[in-house]
């Protein structure tokens, strides 16, 4: 962030991150960024506003994670986000909100019926 050419990397990554969920479609994206650069995801998919993408945004800290270390939200209505630390973070919290996370996606997961005939 503290190069001279942030604003363009910004812009750039911005627009490849935003064709990529266009082309891939996926069902949940997982944002593990620092505290520090989570504004910049935000200003990419608003929460407020006439702009705003993300709706049912909620922690965890009933489960025990602090509101920091995860949350989630839908995008566009239909993709299951997630907000975690970045995996270089290793306080005992954010390997904890990580683990409960990769549990939370097993989880559902296994609950998913398997489709017949068709790719997974």
């Amino acid at each position: 962030m503290k190069s001279p050419q942030f604003d363009t990397i910004r812009r750039y990554s911005e627009l490849l991150l935003k064709k990529q969920i266009e082309l891939f479609q996926p069902q949940t994206i997982i944002f593990a960024n620092g505290a520090s650069s989570a504004h910049h995801r935000k200003a990419f998919f608003p929460s407020k506003g006439e702009l705003s993408v993300c709706s049912e945004s909620g922690d965890y800290v009933a489960d025990g994670i602090p509101r920091d270390h995860l949350w989630r939200f839908r995008l566009t209505g239909n993709i299951q986000c997630y907000r975690i630390q970045h995996p270089s973070s290793r306080s005992k919290e954010a390997r904890a909100a990580r683990q409960y996370l990769v549990n939370e996606i097993l989880a559902k997961r296994a609950d998913q019926p398997v489709s017949s005939g068709g790719a997974v």
